[in-house]
């Protein structure tokens, strides 16, 4: 049992990269929670982590459509397979399984909620590399690549039907402690 906090850069990316409306800057977040290990042999564990992740994107206001900061607030499940490729350093691969807690958009300095144009789930796929210092102290980094549709429509504003539905894209560092072995 341990637990890890780092910071998170997150986009919003659409069908086949179809963009005519957002412009695909990525958003600094955060990420902070428990994670537990389990070892499965001398080569492989189980890690399991409960985690608050805030993911998003960060666009500029233009003149024709509601688009600025978009800020969304998950509680994530990552559930890995950790394989220990040397020493101290492990490959990391599974899934991530979020609810979306809060979403919100920052238009003309006001925030604006925005929870009916986004879904309540998130799955994603989940790739990195963890090196386990000898003090318990880790270091990890990970990609998320969103597989689902996280949207209703485009922001909401235009039908639920022939519209890129959007996916998150992640990429995480963080560093923890294990509190037992």
């Amino acid at each position: 049992m341990g637990m890890k906090a780092g910071s998170a850069i997150s986009t919003f990316i659409t069908q086949d990269n179809f963009v005519p409306y957002f412009n695909n800057s990525f958003k600094p977040g955060i990420y902070l929670g428990l994670n537990s290990s389990f070892k499965l042999n001398s080569k492989n564990n189980f890690k399991l982590e409960l985690l608050y992740v805030n993911k998003g994107k960060d666009d500029n206001p233009d003149d024709y459509l509601l688009v600025g900061k978009l800020s969304l607030d998950y509680l994530s499940v990552p559930l890995l397979i950790e394989h220990k490729l040397f020493k101290n350093l492990f490959l990391q691969a599974g899934s991530e399984i979020a609810v979306l807690m809060n979403s919100r958009i920052l238009y003309n300095a006001e925030w604006l909620n925005t929870n009916r144009f986004f879904q309540t789930f998130d799955v994603g796929i989940v790739i990195g590399l963890a090196y386990q210092f000898k003090n318990r102290l880790f270091l990890d980094f990970r990609a998320i690549e969103g597989i689902s549709r996280i949207q209703n429509g485009l922001y909401g504003y235009l039908p639920d039907f022939d519209t890129p539905h959007g996916r998150n894209r992640t990429i995480a560092f963080g560093i923890g402690y294990q509190f037992l072995k």
